[in-house]
């Protein structure tokens, strides 16, 4: 549970949700900004696409690499972020268990 927890909290932040659905959209592409075989993203492009200052995305990729949701992996002075689709698994499992309770409203 207190994984699920520490999940939903990365989450509940709408700039972590901006920047998951960014690292999402470069999985997606197939010009993405490494190579297309690797989806990831550097903070400075995270950064220039919300229009967020660096310390901020600093900030909030933290959260999300310590929630198990982002994984990143340093290359020199440079930072490269991609999604863990491992680490939605648990969140997915616990939402699912709630998908088909019937409603209790009359």
């Amino acid at each position: 549970m207190d994984e699920v927890l520490l999940k939903l909290k990365a989450l509940a932040d709408p700039t972590r949700l901006k920047i998951i659905e960014l690292l999402r959209s470069i999985c997606d592409k197939e010009d993405c900004e490494k190579d297309p075989e690797d989806p990831t993203c550097y903070g400075i492009s995270i950064s220039q696409s919300l229009g967020l200052t660096q310390p901020t995305v600093s900030h909030h990729m933290k959260v999300l690499v310590e929630a198990g949701l982002v994984t990143s992996t340093r290359e020199g002075n440079t930072v490269y972020f991609s999604l863990n689709g491992e680490g939605f698994k648990p969140l997915t499992q616990f939402l699912e268990q709630y998908q088909n309770v019937p409603s209790c409203e009359s």
